[in-house]
């Protein structure tokens, strides 16, 4: 009996780090936190006021959609992997598109005008890393 329970342990031990290890489990957290954080920001024309109020949201969207290394390795070693790659693909263009937000963010804030052009660039690389998003979201089930 000790011996077959020995052997269960050493099965679930085993196990454990396997599951925790799962690259689409991971990736799959990665890109639900990226969209949560997204959920709270307002991806538009925004007056001083309403841009100031978009810097601390836009701080945690930059954090929860940047590209982990294990993403990274995940990708790189499991090329083939359309999830994968969709999802790396996704995080790697939300980073430029709230990158791009972040300057229109921060110079509307300052009180600067204008800057559509780099508004529209935002606008664009969000909303195609938002389908890139949910096309991996979809892959990695």
């Amino acid at each position: 009996m000790k011996q077959a329970a020995g052997i269960l342990i050493i099965a679930l031990v085993l196990a454990a780090p396997a599951a925790a290890g799962d690259p689409h489990a991971s990736a799959r957290a990665d890109l639900l936190r990226c969209r949560a954080a997204l959920k709270l920001l307002d991806v538009a024309r925004l007056s001083k006021q309403a841009a100031a109020a978009q810097l601390k949201p836009l701080g945690a969207a930059k954090k929860a959609c940047a590209v982990s290394a294990a993403l990274k390795q995940a990708s790189y070693v499991n090329s083939g992997d359309q999830g994968l790659s969709q999802a790396y693909d996704a995080q790697v263009g939300m980073t430029d598109g709230l990158l791009n937000f972040g300057k229109y963010v921060g110079d509307i804030a300052a009180g600067e005008a204008g800057h559509a052009k780099i508004l529209n660039y935002a606008v664009a690389e969000i909303t195609q890393s938002k389908i890139l998003l949910d096309d991996a979201l979809t892959q990695l089930k």
